[in-house]
């Protein structure tokens, strides 16, 4: 929920399950309102999450080996902290970094274990940025307080030794709430990336650089 922590898979399992008499006293959430959220990777996904988080009065840390221009860190109310620090200091951690070297398995075992105890973390990014069998022990160990993801490692094809299958302690993991990569599945937004990339062949074969290159981009995101 974007409003917060509702445990929306619980409460939808609670409901399907036997004996549901109505609304209890229990599976109780967290508010965003008020609440620190750190964004690992401020491009312009990190970026576009950071503006609609502010709606919800939530306070923005990001780490990013690169800084912002200060007026869009102005903008964004966001302070820039190392992962180190910013682990620490979140109550909510979303990854939102695009796949590189420097970026598989950024958050790994060493790393989780620097997130104060009930952190909730969010992969938006890609799944092999994320130690998914470090996440199934933290949350196994009551550490994390949740994970949520839309994308997963065994997507990421052109890495050599990627797991077949998101791993089974994850699947079965009560704290856990998964969608099949639907970040951009929006009828809208289908058609928009289609132009754009059609836009981009067009600017190249008539001797002009495409806008978005990918040999030279803006900001990783």
């Amino acid at each position: 929920m974007p409003s917060g922590s509702c445990r929306v898979g619980e409460a939808d399992r609670a409901i399907r399950s036997a004996g549901f008499e109505g609304w209890r006293p229990q599976l109780y959430g967290s508010s965003l309102a008020g609440a620190a959220v750190g964004i690992v990777g401020l491009g312009d996904l990190g970026q576009s999450i950071a503006r609609l988080l502010g709606v919800f009065g939530a306070r923005i840390l990001y780490a990013d080996p690169r800084p912002l221009p200060p007026d869009t860190e102005q903008e964004l109310a966001a302070t820039r902290l190392g992962l180190d620090q910013l682990m620490p200091a979140s109550d909510v951690i979303i990854a939102a970094v695009p796949l590189i070297p420097s970026t598989r398995g950024l958050l790994g075992p060493d790393v989780l274990r620097l997130a104060r105890r009930g952190t909730f973390l969010v992969n938006v990014g890609r799944g092999s940025a994320v130690d998914e069998e470090a996440v199934a022990d933290a949350l196994d160990e009551d550490r994390l307080g949740g994970y949520a993801a839309d994308v997963f490692a065994m997507e990421d094809w052109a890495l050599p030794g990627r797991p077949v299958a998101i791993p089974a302690r994850l699947l079965s993991h009560p704290r856990t709430l998964f969608t099949p990569h639907l970040g951009s599945a929006v009828s809208g937004i289908r058609r928009t990336m289609s132009l754009t990339a059609a836009r981009q062949v067009q600017q190249a074969l008539t001797g002009h650089r495409p806008e978005h290159a990918v040999n030279e981009p803006r900001r990783p995101g």
